[in-house]
């Protein structure tokens, strides 16, 4: 990451990171500040650049989300081929009591370069719905009476249950392996 630098002028501007020809930049400003609140709100700007763009960065070429840090209330999400429009961030402000005014100062830690795109599965979530077919024989077998393989109750609930939960962690991995594959290079054939 690059050495944040302050810009020459009455206003505070902060750049980090590179100039790479795929990136996300992203442009805030102050546009009111609720000391009592302790709350200001930024206006974001984001703007994707090179393959991660359609039309000169107006809309991403596909789904968007910045990650943010904690002082934020959410991620901003921005859906492919739809044009980005600025937005109001309420971040939360940390700092000395609005009794110290004019003396009173506030400040607040944000993050936003975080970008998540077609990041495919969480591995250990398969791994909890991989097991829930094998706990449930489990749970079947305490039933009260211990039924047979094959009785009312297995017929009822619990061979639909194991089918419905095993076509489910199939669909998933099946979306994740797709999502986890590089998209082709830009002006490369579609098959």
């Amino acid at each position: 990451m690059a050495p944040v630098r302050r810009a020459p002028g009455p206003g505070h501007a902060h750049a980090a990171g590179g100039r790479a020809p795929d990136r996300i930049d992203i442009d805030a400003s102050v546009q009111r500040v609720d000391a009592a609140g302790r709350e200001l709100v930024l206006r974001v700007l984001v703007t994707p650049r090179g393959a991660l763009a359609e039309a000169g960065g107006i809309s991403p070429a596909e789904n968007l989300t910045l990650q943010t840090s904690s002082s934020v209330r959410g991620d901003l999400t921005f859906p492919a081929h739809s044009r980005i429009a600025t937005v109001d961030v309420p971040v939360t402000l940390t700092g000395g009591p609005i009794t110290d005014h004019p003396f009173d100062a506030y400040e607040t830690d944000m993050e936003l370069h975080l970008v998540r795109r077609r990041m495919g599965l969480t591995w250990p979530a398969l791994g909890w719905m991989a097991a829930t077919l094998f706990a449930l024989a489990a749970f079947r077998n305490t039933a009260p009476g211990a039924p047979p393989i094959g009785s009312l109750l297995d017929y009822l609930a619990f061979f639909w249950a194991e089918t419905l939960i095993a076509f489910c962690v199939i669909v998933v991995v099946v979306r994740a392996v797709r999502a986890e594959d590089p998209p082709p290079p830009r002006g490369a054939p579609v098959p």
